[in-house]
């Protein structure tokens, strides 16, 4: 048993030294990917290669009630008989604002749905293999 006490503070004390290192590296790389980011909005690149591996832009987006408004977004929903859309999860939102943006008619969201969501367009660096 004293083996086994002895081996779980060791491997906490691990756990905790690897969780800060991994919390620098984040931040590193955070800072890295400014600068990346920064280099392809000025040059139009979106993706280069080296080593094998691809850089790549990838782009998200974020929807939210405007101001935390739900209540508006939920009447919106009501007054376009949308009523399975009632109990909507964020992530339904930024769907529908996503296809809403990429759709090539100009978009299938109601007007005053479309200004009643705060929509984000987040970019990330990213790298793949190949």
């Amino acid at each position: 048993m004293q083996d086994e006490l002895g081996r779980i503070i060791a491997l906490d004390e691990k756990k905790k030294e690897l969780q800060d290192r991994l919390k620098e590296v984040n931040e590193e790389r955070r800072e890295v990917e400014q600068a990346i980011l920064h280099h392809f909005e000025s040059t139009g690149i979106s993706r280069v290669s080296m080593d094998g591996v691809t850089v790549h832009l990838a782009r998200r987006i974020s929807a939210k009630p405007r101001d935390g408004d739900t209540y508006r977004i939920t009447k919106i929903f009501m007054d376009h008989g949308m009523l399975d859309m009632l109990r909507v999860h964020s992530n339904t939102l930024s769907s529908m604002a996503r296809e809403h943006m990429e759709d090539a008619d100009g978009g299938t969201l109601p007007p005053e749905l479309w200004d009643a969501l705060e929509v984000d367009e987040i970019y990330q660096v990213r790298t793949r293999k190949g």
